[in-house]
């Protein structure tokens, strides 16, 4: 009886300590490559239109690449703009109640406040996934856009 009871107690051992080490570590220090984050509220000017959130991230140089984004309850992968190769770009629907499914969950086992995301990113030299929390985000104004296109 004994040493099925060490079994087990060896077994429970290696799966805690196995569980632990699957939880992602942050960083301490913020990628030199970030420059600016903020987010921005948007609604649609339809009645029971959409509305959400757009969460920008200015680099200074390309040197690393955001992957996912952890805000709001809300799990969303990074848009690269068309327009800059160094601002990433990630949308988060107001009409979605739960994160949206994808293979990395373990970014919802961070607790943030509102104000704050984990990001997930690699090095263009390494593709290790890291992890920072990036607190203090600013708030831009809201965009309302209009119920038709403006005419130009």
């Amino acid at each position: 009886m004994k040493p099925l009871r060490n079994t087990i107690a060896t077994l429970l051992v290696v799966l805690l300590f196995n569980h632990c080490s699957s939880v992602p570590k942050l960083q301490k220090d913020a990628p030199k490559a970030l420059k600016e984050v903020y987010y921005q509220k948007w609604n649609s000017g339809l009645k029971n239109g959409d509305s959400g959130i757009d969460l920008y991230v200015k680099l200074r140089d390309n040197n690393i690449v955001l992957d996912l984004v952890y805000f709001r309850g809300q799990v969303s992968r990074f848009k690269n703009s068309q327009h800059d190769s160094t601002l990433f770009i990630a949308q988060f629907n107001s009409q979605i109640k739960k994160p949206i499914s994808l293979k990395d969950s373990s970014l919802s086992s961070f607790q943030i406040n509102d104000n704050e995301c984990v990001i997930r990113y690699s090095r263009q030299k390494n593709k290790t996934q890291l992890y920072y929390k990036i607190s203090n985000i600013k708030i831009q104004e809201t965009i309302n856009y209009p119920i038709y296109p403006t005419k130009i």
